[in-house]
């Protein structure tokens, strides 16, 4: 099943799969032969072949795809008295299936995450209209916020845009940010999701808690008002996901399955293997059962009955040994990425 916008015309399934067959195969041709004239090394044939192969649905696409086709028999049904049987709803794939897909997404390494962070957005670029393209610009928006928050504090991407200026709190003498669904525009994905998470000191540095400070002395509620909810399941981070893919592709960044999540991923697999303790890790990332997060089983039973959690300091003792290498420059009296 294949993405959209690859393709100038109308056409059926098969051959819309024929034709992104045969563009992989053609790709494939071209990266054999430039690795055979040593234009180009094996390991950029493989980022190039990941990068440019025709983009496939993902699982949760296509249930939200097969979803739609099955309220469409329902309505039939239910306003013309059809009795047309639902197949869309047995070919669903099921959770077990879903959890296979999502388990194939990988971390991104250190030096992918430098180069991201380094990126134009972060560092300086054109003007608003043109983000990907360096220059002296930097507007800290939610646009440049949201990133960061997920890569430093391992948030899910509309646990971050939903945050109200009253979920930024010290604890303790530490600068925290408070997932919950207190107020009424507010969800979590579970009840062990509401957690309060220590901000890292990038973030301060950066000028987070001033962006705050300076929302709340004009009376504004939401970190991000300019977020407004969108999509079928209205998320405030639906029409950033858009542009989060279209800069990175803009910016020649883009990598199929390198979206917002995976620098939730990246957060936790690179505390895990700072020998963070998994119990801390699933506090942090918001996750019922200590061991879920490090993408096997581990038998914890114990631990997650008698422990009662770590402090704040510990998490932020934590949360500061998320470190990839990103380096910071004053300029102006401000503090920004440096290139």
């Amino acid at each position: 099943y294949h993405g959209k916008g690859h393709f100038k015309r109308p056409m059926g399934p098969r051959e819309a799969i024929k034709k992104a067959g045969a563009m992989d195969a053609e790709l494939r041709h071209c990266l054999d032969a430039a690795v055979e004239a040593g234009e180009i090394t094996p390991e950029e044939r493989e980022r190039r072949l990941e990068a440019e192969t025709v983009p496939r649905c993902g699982a949760k696409t296509v249930n939200k795809h097969l979803d739609y086709l099955g309220g469409c028999i329902k309505w039939c049904n239910r306003h013309f008295g059809w009795e047309l049987p639902n197949g869309f709803a047995a070919t669903r794939l099921s959770k077990r299936e879903l959890r296979r897909a999502g388990r194939r997404r990988r971390a991104m390494k250190s030096e992918e995450l430098k180069r991201l962070f380094e990126s134009p957005l972060f560092t300086g670029c054109l003007s608003e209209d043109r983000r990907s393209k360096p220059g002296k610009v930097i507007l800290k928006d939610s646009f440049y916020w949201v990133p960061l928050l997920i890569a430093f504090t391992g948030g899910r991407l509309e646990e971050i845009c939903q945050l109200t200026t009253s979920d930024v709190l010290e604890v303790e003498g530490i600068w925290c940010i408070r997932i919950s669904d207190e107020n009424d525009d507010q969800e979590v994905k579970t009840e062990a999701a509401q957690r309060i998470i220590p901000l890292h000191s990038l973030l301060l540095e950066l000028g987070f808690i001033d962006r705050v400070l300076d929302l709340r002395k004009h009376a504004k509620r939401r970190v991000f008002p300019d977020l407004t909810p969108g999509g079928r399941y209205g998320r405030y981070g639906y029409r950033l996901t858009k542009r989060w893919t279209h800069y990175r592709r803009q910016a020649g960044l883009y990598e199929p399955g390198k979206d917002f999540h995976t620098l939730r991923h990246s957060f936790n697999t690179h505390l895990l293997n700072k020998k963070v303790p998994i119990v801390w890790m699933s506090q942090l990332m918001g996750h019922a059962t200590p061991g879920h997060t490090a993408g096997h089983a581990v038998n914890l039973e114990t631990a997650s009955t008698y422990y009662g959690g770590a402090e704040i300091p510990q998490l932020k003792e934590a949360v500061e040994q998320f470190d990839f290498g990103l380096e910071l420059v004053e300029v102006g009296g401000e503090w920004q990425v440096a290139r």
